[in-house]
């Protein structure tokens, strides 16, 4: 009798334990990114971009439109913040048509643009961050997103936050070699550190590289990679699944 009341004590506080941390469940829509900021955090779900504070209370939430309505762009794909003050949000629709919006904290729509176009779903990986002195949205892509004057797939492009119009500069294009030889090449993470840009890519026969560019100086291609290899016990790992930072 005594061990079945010690159980069931045990079982209570545990669930007092885990039902006093904040929880946040939404039914309705399947959360597929999340960004945070020094006092919200924004869940992208599958139309709707959902807005809670710090303690996980839902404060709002809209659909990813040009007005804020319902939207035929239903399935979020991209959702990173830049400096704090806004949010960058890319959704697609059935066709891969892309509608970017950048909004306030508050979620209301700054600007907009549907000049990003997808041919399927790739594996992306994005950063809001500064290159030489501008605003910009840097996303690592599977699959071709654009083009350099030579024909190369660019695996990493880059975007001004102002319009997303792409910037082609004359020596920003960075194309994966790997994207070229292989298949497939998933890119794992992009951080930013400083004055530079890391890249954690993977390729299908079993290895991961890191990239690293320099955002400060846009005179050459500053893009340069090298393969990943750990040693533990005797035994060589040489592909990473993912990068916290």
């Amino acid at each position: 009798m005594d061990l079945l009341v010690l159980i069931v004590t045990v079982l209570v506080t545990e669930l007092r334990c885990f039902y006093s941390k904040p929880v946040y469940i939404n039914h309705d829509e399947k959360f597929r990114n999340i960004a945070v900021t020094s006092d919200f955090v924004y869940i992208g779900g599958n139309s709707k971009i959902i807005q809670l504070d710090s303690s996980l209370i839902q404060l709002d939430q809209k659909y990813v439109s040009m007005e804020g309505r319902k939207s035929i762009y239903d399935e979020n794909w991209l959702l990173t913040t830049h400096n704090n003050e806004s949010l960058i949000v890319c959704n697609y629709n059935s066709n891969y048509k892309t509608l970017c919006v950048k909004l306030k904290l508050d979620l209301s729509v700054v600007t907009y643009s549907l000049t990003l176009y997808k041919s399927n779903k790739p594996s992306t990986k994005y950063l809001a961050t500064t290159f030489k002195q501008s605003n910009v949205l840097i996303i690592a892509s599977s699959k071709c997103l654009s083009y350099n004057s030579h024909d190369h797939c660019l695996a990493i492009s880059r975007y001004s936050l102002d319009n997303f119009l792409y910037e082609s500069e004359k020596h920003f294009g960075c194309f994966v070699d790997y994207l070229q030889q292989a298949k497939h090449v998933t890119f794992r993470t992009v951080v930013g550190i400083e004055k530079f840009v890391y890249f954690l890519f993977s390729t299908e026969d079993g290895h991961s590289k890191l990239g690293k560019m320099c955002t400060c100086d846009a005179r050459f291609n500053s893009f340069e990679d090298t393969p990943i290899i750990c040693s533990h016990d005797g035994k060589n790992y040489t592909l990473a699944h993912d990068a916290v930072h």
